[in-house]
């Protein structure tokens, strides 16, 4: 069967719950991000806990990035939005969901700065902050320097530059997100 849209205009539990439980039920161009928002995390988890829930594993894509969003881009609530969802995901007993708390937890303590980072560290912060959960793109270290590690994403074409990057601090783990960096 072919995909269609929601031809409606308020988007409500009823029809979200309709959109995740229908395979070719798209809400429209942009419901990754119409449906990334705290506001919706209750019923996206919820959703996401169904087993019989054939858009779970895209829920909690949508949910992963709108956390990194907001820690990336620096938003003021940012860690207490990512403590919420630690604290519904921890309820969780599926494995797929235990593995996103565990990398929530790891996001919320990279943002509190966590003191000295080696290259392997470095590079664990890049797949954890800048990966995705449906697929990952290549992510390596870009540029080292005395004081700072930069972690860049390889675009999916496999060409260079790379199209997204952090800098990390050495000393202290802190680090600031760029989103489109050329040479």
């Amino acid at each position: 069967m072919d995909h269609y849209y929601y031809d409606g205009y308020l988007i409500d539990d009823i029809v979200i719950r309709q959109w995740a439980y229908d395979e070719n039920l798209i809400l429209h161009q942009d419901e990754d991000l119409t449906l990334g928002n705290e506001i919706y995390f209750p019923l996206l988890f919820e959703l996401a806990e169904d087993r019989s829930c054939p858009k779970f594993l895209y829920i909690i894509e949508i949910m992963d990035r709108y956390l990194k969003k907001e820690i990336l881009y620096q938003k003021p609530d940012a860690i207490k939005i990512a403590n919420r969802a630690i604290s519904l995901a921890k309820k969780s007993q599926r494995e797929e969901m235990k593995e996103w708390l565990e990398l929530l937890k790891r996001i919320v303590w990279y943002k509190q700065r966590i003191g000295s980072v080696d290259r392997d560290l470095a590079i664990q912060m890049g797949l954890d902050l800048l990966g995705r959960i449906l697929y990952q793109n290549d992510i390596d270290i870009v540029i080292a320097n005395d004081e700072s590690w930069t972690v860049g994403v390889l675009t999916p074409e496999g060409n260079y530059p790379y199209s997204q990057h952090l800098i990390i601090s050495k000393s202290t783990g802190a680090f600031g997100f760029h989103p489109w960096y050329s040479w």
